[in-house]
């Protein structure tokens, strides 16, 4: 598969799992559970879909892509006087001791 390829491929499954994930929780939620929008019920059948993006990184980047995680930026930085840091550099801090 030529790279073009496999990144649109990775691009719309992403999609798709996000989109179908999602209205799949909120028909199950109001359809099969019978929960009101407005119940506290509805709202822990809601909470993975507050994770779809996630898993859909994982999925697609371990099984539809292969990626793999090396270059996804997971490491911590070490920053100054040994200290690690898992913020990007933008955001670091100088402190004076």
């Amino acid at each position: 598969m030529t790279a073009m390829r496999t990144k649109t491929s990775g691009i719309v499954m992403y999609l798709l799992i996000i989109f179908a994930g999602a209205w799949l929780l909120e028909i199950i939620g109001w359809r099969v559970l019978h929960v009101s929008a407005t119940d506290l019920a509805f709202q822990f059948v809601l909470l993975p879909a507050a994770f779809m993006p996630a898993i859909a990184t994982i999925i697609v980047r371990k099984w539809v892509t292969h990626e793999g995680f090396t270059d996804a930026g997971l490491r911590p930085i070490s920053g100054e006087h040994g200290r690690t840091t898992c913020l990007p550099p933008s955001c670091h801090c100088s402190w004076s001791a």
